[in-house]
């Protein structure tokens, strides 16, 4: 990506707040394309926080990305890096095949981390430090398009028909609902 990467790193290290602590690949699971690179920040935005980004996804191109093109961004109160793992796996697995856009549910089909029963994603726009993050930093003009964060929410495979029947803007707003909170209660139950 070349100077499109350094931009691009920039932009995701302005959202977090600061340089990434590792950098990591998630191995290319099709021929002829290359493995999907990804960032991972320990204690941010805060201690016993990990936010983890994507810088690959956005390389390929889907017909319905008309105005940008997506990364993914996950920011959890958990130490766990399966949960910068299991979206950098979804996103090297769908590039290509799978729109990323808000609302939709992503189901891991198995748990994400050893500290939560949660197995799925929902896509939403990304919170960071304030749990708000202005639309002016959710987004970045590369030299051909324009990349914006998707937040990826841990959600419990329950939850995804919930989300299904209420809408996403409902489920958000239940009582019980912690967007960083890894070990919450899963709220399609009881």
């Amino acid at each position: 990506m070349g100077n499109d990467g350094e931009t691009l790193l920039a932009a995701i290290e302005e959202l977090v707040g600061c340089a990434p602590t590792s950098y990591h690949f998630a191995p290319a699971t099709k021929p002829g394309r290359g493995d999907l690179p990804f960032c991972v920040f320990k204690g941010a935005p805060a201690p016993g926080c990990l936010t983890a980004a994507t810088m690959g996804l956005s390389r390929e191109s889907h017909p319905d990305w008309k105005f940008g093109r997506p990364e993914l961004v996950i920011s959890v109160a958990s130490e766990d890096p399966a949960w910068g793992l299991a979206i950098a796996d979804i996103a090297e697995v769908n590039r290509g095949d799978f729109n990323f856009t808000w609302g939709s549910r992503i189901n891991f089909n198995q748990r994400i981390s050893k500290e939560s029963e949660m197995s799925g994603f929902v896509i939403f726009s990304p919170s960071l430090v304030d749990r708000v993050v202005p639309k002016s930093r959710a987004s970045v003009k590369l030299s051909s398009f324009t990349v914006f964060f998707a937040g990826m929410y841990p959600i419990y495979a329950g939850e995804a028909a919930m989300i299904a029947e209420i809408g996403l803007e409902k489920f958000w707003h239940l009582d019980g609902f912690d967007p960083w909170n890894v070990k919450r209660p899963d709220l399609s139950v009881g």
